[in-house]
This record gives C-alpha cells, sequence and structure tokens, in this order.
C-alpha cells in the first residue's frame, strides 16, 4: 500500500502525515502519533527495500553475463552475429529474467541514474534513491519522503529546501 503510494507521487515529495493519511485512510483527519511512526518505519522500509532490489539486480544480471559467456566459451563478441547469439541466451537465463523482474519493481517506484566516466576508458554508474529530508527545527520539525529529484516544499510556502541529487562528495571530471 505504502509502494503504491510512492509510485503515483513520483513527481512530488510526501510528508509524514499525508503517508499516515493514506496508510490508515484517515480522509483528512490528522493522525497519532502512533500512526506517524508507524507510516515513517513503513516508508523507510519502503526506500530501503527499493535499494536492496536494485544492488540484487545488479549481482543477478552480472552472473547471467558470467554464466552465459563461459557457455558460448568466449570474453568478447567479434561480430554482431556473436553479440545476438550471445543477447538471446542471456535473455533466457533465469537469473536474467530475475533482474528484470527486479528492474520492473524499482522503476515503478522511482530512482535516479547518472553516468560518471573517468579516463578513457572507465564508465561508472551512480544511483540515488528516495530520501528522507527533515524541514525545521525542535517539535515544529517535518519529515519529508521524496525521489532524488523533486524539491521538498512545504504545506506554507514555496521551497524551504531543495535537495539535490549528486553527492556532495561526487568528484568532478573533465571529459574532453
Amino acid at each position: 500500500r505504502i509502494a503504491d503510494f510512492f509510485a503515483v507521487n513520483r513527481d512530488r515529495a510526501l510528508s509524514v502525515d499525508k503517508l499516515a493519511d493514506h496508510a490508515f485512510a484517515l480522509e483528512g483527519k490528522p493522525p497519532t502519533r502512533a500512526q506517524r511512526l508507524s507510516a515513517i518505519r513503513a516508508g523507510h522500509r519502503v526506500i530501503r527495500r527499493i535499494r536492496e532490489m536494485d544492488e540484487k539486480r545488479g549481482r543477478l544480471r552480472a552472473e547471467a553475463g558470467r554464466r552465459v559467456r563461459t557457455a558460448l566459451g568466449r570474453e568478447t563478441d567479434t561480430s554482431s552475429d556473436e553479440y545476438a547469439e550471445y543477447y538471446k541466451l542471456l535473455k533466457a537465463d533465469p537469473q536474467w529474467q530475475e533482474a528484470e523482474r527486479l528492474w520492473k519493481a524499482v522503476s515503478r517506484i522511482g530512482l535516479k541514474s547518472r553516468w560518471r566516466i573517468g579516463g578513457d576508458t572507465y564508465v561508472r554508474v551512480e544511483t540515488d534513491y528516495w530520501r528522507a529530508t527533515a524541514l525545521g527545527k525542535g517539535r515544529g520539525t517535518k519529515l519529508w519522503l521524496h525521489a532524488p529529484n523533486v524539491p521538498v516544499q512545504d504545506d506554507d510556502g514555496p521551497f524551504a529546501h531543495r535537495q539535490l541529487f549528486a553527492p556532495s562528495s561526487a568528484v568532478k571530471s573533465k571529459v574532453s
């Protein structure tokens, strides 16, 4: 139920109150403290599971690729026919099919990927998932759950905080 709510709200930040309202069918009534805490836990669980499914998907794809390469007896393809043969076997592999099923589930909720190029041949994909951002101080703090490329907006006004999807520790690289 919470994952479905995330999926249909990929373009907006979700306050804990809205998440609790959906989870407990409160129809606009304010949630209790216990309901808010339960919604926070459920939201964090969804975020953690999405990350775990995406990481498992990468491992399954790599293992399927290794198994198909071993069965073919070659490490690289020298022609489009060889690649077509490799890809046909890869798509038939059960682990590849499981990875594709996981991808559908992960992409339904939402994530953000960036390609990083280092040197002449090194390419790395960095992925950001939904996250939690707290706005305010003390008892007035509100927790928001949002996709990495969605700005957080408080109910009372314009954007109070913008969560950037590039981590502050990201290495800047020049590509010519």
